[in-house]
């Protein structure tokens, strides 16, 4: 069977170290925002029915202009936040119900699902999917090169 989610990391948004305020509310550099585009080019052509961000402001405006592009609203979800475990990702999948769903998160969730060796950029996604309630890695599409 195909992919049930797709697995987004969000895009750049300069480093923890310089930024001063709370980092949750940590925003996208101008790289980020590229990613962003090219992200939106991408997962448009799948036919997404649900879009899921981490209450973090780098993955909502990660999938931001996804969300504008196809109608639907971003849902902030803990299940998506720095510190997740597999099983709240695979309870959320499973809660979203039928469709193919987007889920921007962070570099560590992803690195619990799919392995700590495995490829995982930001701006890049991994298309998972669910087999006898738990998560199959099945392929990466890692980021755009975006020369500008």
């Amino acid at each position: 069977s195909g992919a049930d989610a797709l697995l987004v990391r969000h895009g750049s948004a300069g480093s923890r170290k310089a930024w001063d305020g709370d980092d949750r509310l940590r925003p996208l550099d101008d790289k980020g925002r590229k990613q962003a585009q090219a992200l939106l080019q991408s997962l448009s052509r799948f036919p997404v029915r649900h879009l899921c961000s981490s209450p973090y402001l780098r993955c909502v405006q990660t999938v931001q202009p996804l969300g504008e592009r196809l109608g639907l609203g971003v849902m902030e979800v803990t299940q998506l936040q720095e510190g997740a475990t597999i099983e709240e990702v695979e309870g959320l999948i499973d809660g979203l119900g039928p469709g193919l769903s987007v889920l921007c998160t962070h570099g560590d969730v992803i690195e619990a699902i799919v392995g700590q060796d495995a490829p995982n950029r930001k701006g890049g996604f991994w298309l998972i999917g669910k087999s006898n309630e738990r998560i199959v890695p099945i392929r990466y599409v890692p980021p755009s090169e975006l020369d500008s």
